[in-house]
């Protein structure tokens, strides 16, 4: 693995245009130096580089910045590379999003599925306007949350695929299974 310094002089050189196609990886170095950092879980070298690379660009292998994050297990490098645009609904050449290249055996599973399902599920349903006239959508990050109060009973929206399907089996797909009401 390379050095931070290291890592951080080459990007000096790739950021005044000292940018060469890697042999092999059919990828510039800025891109070669981004999966590294994606695979690092350094943040901050993600944070400079996504104004020189695109956020969704794909390797060798199909596999984008925001899985290879997702396979470091760095919570800190997918919100950031949320923020700068990357799309969660992308699937590899397996056919595989972001959120299943996350270990469900990882202390925060639940963190990087929620932020890459929320990201995938904004992506599908936003529709972009100028200014929020009304708030369409809420997310409440809570171990119990009383659906049945009355403020919350004609507001509140179930997991329909779950609250219909079958007992014991993870009908949206989304790696939880029977979250009805969470």
């Amino acid at each position: 693995m390379m050095k931070l310094a290291t890592m951080k002089s080459i990007w000096a050189c790739v950021a005044v245009g000292l940018v060469t196609v890697v042999p092999g990886w059919g990828l510039s170095e800025a891109e070669g130096l981004m999966f590294k950092a994606a695979a690092a879980g350094d943040v901050e070298f993600l944070a400079k580089g996504l104004s020189e690379v695109d956020p969704d660009v794909k390797n060798e292998e199909g596999l984008t910045l925001l899985m290879v994050a997702a396979q470091a297990g760095s919570f800190d490098c997918l919100r950031q590379l949320c923020w700068a645009g990357a799309d969660a609904r992308i699937k590899s050449g397996e056919g595989k999003m972001a959120k299943e290249y996350v270990d469900r055996g990882h202390a925060d599973f639940v963190r990087m599925n929620l932020i890459l399902r929320c990201f995938a599920y904004v992506r599908e349903q936003g529709v972009q306007k100028e200014r929020c006239e009304r708030p369409q959508l809420v997310v409440v990050s809570d171990n119990y949350v009383e659906y049945d109060h009355p403020y919350l009973r004609n507001r509140y929206r179930p997991n329909e695929k779950e609250k219909n399907g079958k007992a014991g089996v993870d009908d949206d797909g989304n790696g939880l299974v029977d979250d009805i009401y969470g």
